[in-house]
């Protein structure tokens, strides 16, 4: 039997709550317990094995509109019909306090990206979000692009979405002034942005961290950025006004859960740039993806 939510709420007072396996009658017990604490602001993640149903996300529509302090909202890996979508970014849109946002791996159409867009417009205090691995592709990008210039956000996600050089040039000069982070790895950006980027390193004056490694620009294989010219052509351009950013992906097999703490240990040691790391455990073989700091100095 899965257990209900209301024991991690109760103890939860930092307020960062980590939801998996939630069952749909745990949403309304959910609403109501974080109901009872008025005062206290809510990070609510949805992870992997979570199980709504799309009539149920009529209750999440309730709760993140509602009076419960929700600052921090994440959902990853469900698959909504439009129904369930409408209800979500319904909520999402009615929430006037949310400053972080994470829609990960979550198939959504092309409309989605409407709704997301008049979301970023319509809360000025939302400074953070993540919308990776959702393949919305160059049409779904567009709303973005008509969207951003009136956002807020300070962080922006774009990784995995399978968007081209149209919408790469487009989504650099529609960004914020307030934009500061910017991640669009891992699509398929050519080398016929390249020319604009640099445009855009000569003219940006607020961006200061740029992810965009594993994308054909570096060549069909994506090799190691430290020896690429394109990439030593993006980071000259840069004059060090920013941090660029390379991403990893390491595969190993482990004969034991032990084994594996062992690689991540090891590996961590010697990751001393490291900004961030992500496992994915799927036994025997588990994946780390991590991002390290690469500036111009790294390469001269």
């Amino acid at each position: 039997m899965n257990k209900s939510p209301i024991d991690n709420v109760s103890n939860a007072e930092s307020g960062d709550l980590y939801l998996t396996s939630l069952r749909n009658d745990h949403i309304l017990e959910l609403f109501h317990e974080l109901k009872k604490f008025p005062d206290r602001n809510w990070s609510i993640r949805l992870t992997l094995g979570t199980r709504i149903t799309s009539i149920r996300y009529r209750r999440l529509r309730d709760l993140l509109s509602s009076t419960v302090n929700v600052v921090e909202f994440e959902i990853t890996a469900n698959n909504m019909n439009e129904e369930a979508q409408v209800n979500l970014f319904t909520g999402l849109f009615n929430n006037k306090i949310l400053q972080r946002c994470g829609l990960w791996n979550s198939k959504l159409n092309h409309e989605a990206m409407d709704w997301i867009g008049r979301f970023i417009q319509n809360n000025t205090i939302l400074t953070k979000l993540r919308l990776d691995y959702w393949e919305i592709g160059d049409s779904g990008a567009v709303f973005l692009t008509k969207y951003l210039p009136e956002s807020s956000l300070q962080e922006l996600g774009l990784g995995n979405n399978s968007l081209g050089d149209r919408n790469c040039t487009s989504l650099l000069f529609s960004i914020s002034s307030t934009l500061t982070n910017l991640s669009m790895v891992n699509n398929n950006i050519t080398i016929s942005s390249l020319q604009a980027i640099l445009t855009f390193f000569a003219t940006n004056r607020t961006l200061k961290r740029l992810e965009i490694s594993e994308n054909p620009i570096f060549g069909e294989d994506h090799p190691d950025t430290c020896n690429n010219s394109v990439w030593q052509q993006i980071v000259e351009a840069s004059k060090k006004k920013i941090i660029l950013v390379k991403s990893f992906k390491i595969v190993y097999q482990a004969t034991d859960f032990h084994s594996i703490i062992y690689h991540i240990l090891l590996i961590n040691l010697y990751l001393t740039n490291c900004l961030k790391m992500l496992i994915h455990i799927q036994y025997p073989n588990f994946s780390l993806f991590y991002s390290e700091i690469f500036t111009q100095q790294d390469i001269m």
